[in-house]
């Protein structure tokens, strides 16, 4: 997108000297692992991400040596089962440091599908975050997650990189960074039947089996 190539190219126009590690940053949801509710029941997951890895130094001819961490900017791509939850909301976290420059609420393609790189009704294309001096240096909340259970049953929460628009991360060296990502899985339970029910079904059954007998 173009101006995530504007942008890296401003970072790269102050380089005089510059050291480049090899990219392994992180990015993952918290609550971890499995979680359960139940039908009609909301759950929120924490976006986090770690680019501590990507350490970029360069000699500014007024600042003299300056160094940065963290990603440049990125996005995320979300995926889950529409069959089994429903998104309600991502709230970015005003803390995180992100610039509006680089902020995207993500297109929920379950509403468009046409919308500019939907692939699937259960995606969340192009949540979009960076700020021009490093993000997410070390471990940042970039924000909150927040899905409804609609139905039982199971579903993957997972993420990838976005092809468009809001793009691949990018480290601040101007580098494409490589991320790992760590999804959840969400087990959305039925909503149980009150005691009441049971008692009448077992009545009914008491009832129908006395007049069994004395047929």
């Amino acid at each position: 997108m173009s101006f995530k190539l504007l942008q890296t190219s401003a970072v790269a126009a102050v380089v005089g000297l510059a050291s480049i590690n090899t990219h392994a940053s992180s990015i993952w949801l918290e609550p971890a692992g499995t979680s359960e509710i139940t039908e009609g029941d909301s759950i929120a997951f924490d976006l986090y991400a770690d680019a501590s890895d990507i350490v970029y130094t360069y000699i500014d001819p007024i600042f003299g040596e300056v160094t940065e961490i963290g990603f440049l900017a990125g996005g995320i791509d979300v995926f889950y089962d529409i069959n089994v939850l429903t998104y309600v909301s991502f709230q970015f976290n005003p803390t995180s440091g992100t610039d509006p420059a680089f902020t995207r609420i993500a297109d929920d393609c379950s509403v468009d599908i046409t919308a500019d790189g939907c692939s699937v009704p259960g995606e969340l294309n192009g949540l979009g975050f960076g700020a021009f001096d490093g993000l997410a240096g070390t471990t940042t909340l970039l924000g909150t997650l927040t899905f409804e259970g609609t139905n039982a049953g199971i579903s993957a929460v997972t993420m990838a990189n976005n092809d468009t628009p809001a793009g691949d991360w990018f480290g601040v060296d101007g580098e494409l960074a490589v991320v790992d990502y760590t999804g959840a899985t969400v087990q959305v339970n039925p909503i149980p039947l009150p005691a009441a029910v049971w008692l009448f079904g077992t009545g009914l059954l008491g009832l129908i089996g006395v007049a069994r007998r004395r047929k």
